[in-house]
């Protein structure tokens, strides 16, 4: 969140900002769904449409690819898929729309034809498109002051969303989680989960490389930890809080390995490595879901897991937890 910046007062450039720094905060560790959409939809592949013998295809004919964003037809916005079939309609009996599409981050146009198939009354693009990410994650923190959240530690992302830096809405449920694919050397796991989309905890308001962050509805019954600085956090006995089984938060021994100074911003902070029998026997490690479980150290929270080392997954990374603060103030 921004600091908030009052304007000039009687024509005197005095500024007052408020910024974001808490000393103490509520430690996660709750499973969650996040969705995620972007300002438009994101084209995922296309397909050949094939009429009298001649092959349209938009991505060999169109100069459309996979990972575009498609905010624009013919220069009027699109949030989702239901718009750019609106859209579609609206301008079928043109033949062809113009794509406002961002790509790399640089806007371009392309134009798409509509293809009238020869065996169905239909018009067809030839495009596939998708419009949310959805997925799981963990709970950092809650900020009861300001009702923020921070979840993951890192930016939440797919295949084709990886080049989607700018969110239209976002949106955390309740998940219940269901079941462990355990890790092994050279194979990472996953907690596999359901997620409820009638049941809404909060809103997304920013997906980042160091974290997601948003406001909550309500926080879990639990004290707040103070927030450790840096050298206050040493190498040795720490905690990790995540959900694995009955949707229970339960706390799991670590041993920190290594620690970075953090003159730059990172998600590998903090080099730890899993010793708790228990947890190693259910995950065989650290496996895909747990990214954001609050790391504690000597009852600070002091970060979050973000990273697992692929050729020994009882070996990961975490964010310093002052990091995802700094950066839900960016």
């Amino acid at each position: 969140m921004k600091g908030i910046i009052l304007g000039t007062l009687m024509a005197f450039s005095n500024l007052f900002s408020f910024t974001y720094q808490p000393t103490a905060i509520i430690p996660g560790g709750e499973n969650i769904g996040v969705e995620i959409k972007p300002h438009g939809v994101v084209v995922v592949g296309g397909y050949d449409i094939v009429t009298d013998n001649v092959k349209y295809n938009p991505l060999e004919d169109s100069d459309i690819k996979k990972g575009d964003l498609i905010y624009k037809v013919n220069g009027e916005d699109i949030n989702d898929i239901e718009d750019l079939l609106d859209k579609v309609k609206e301008y079928i009996d043109d033949d062809s729309v113009t794509l406002s599409i961002v790509r790399n981050n640089k806007d371009i146009k392309r134009e798409i034809k509509f293809v009238k198939t020869s065996n169905a009354n239909t018009m067809k693009t030839g495009l596939l498109v998708k419009e949310r990410i959805l997925g799981i994650g963990t709970v950092t923190f809650y900020d009861t002051e300001t009702k923020i959240y921070g979840a993951l530690g890192h930016k939440l992302m797919d295949q084709d969303f990886s080049s989607v830096t700018d969110i239209n809405s976002g949106t955390i449920y309740t998940s219940k989680v269901t079941g462990i694919n355990k890790s092994s050397k050279g194979n990472v796991g996953e907690i596999l989960a359901n997620i409820y989309e009638d049941d809404s905890l909060g809103n997304v308001f920013a997906n980042t490389d160091y974290g997601i962050f948003g406001y909550y509805e309500d926080s879990p019954d639990k004290n707040a930890l103070e927030v450790a600085s840096h050298n206050e956090i040493k190498l040795g006995n720490a905690q990790i809080y995540t959900t694995l089984d009955d949707n229970i938060v339960k706390s799991y021994d670590i041993e920190i390995t290594s620690l970075q100074k953090q003159d730059v911003m990172s998600t590998k902070g903090i080099t730890f490595k899993i010793t708790d029998k228990d947890l190693l026997d259910k995950t065989g490690g650290i496996v895909q879901g747990m990214s954001g479980s609050p790391i504690i150290q000597n009852d600070y929270i002091i970060g979050a897991v973000t990273h697992v080392v692929v050729d020994d997954t009882t070996k990961g990374y975490g964010i310093f937890i002052t990091t995802m603060l700094e950066e839900a103030e960016n």
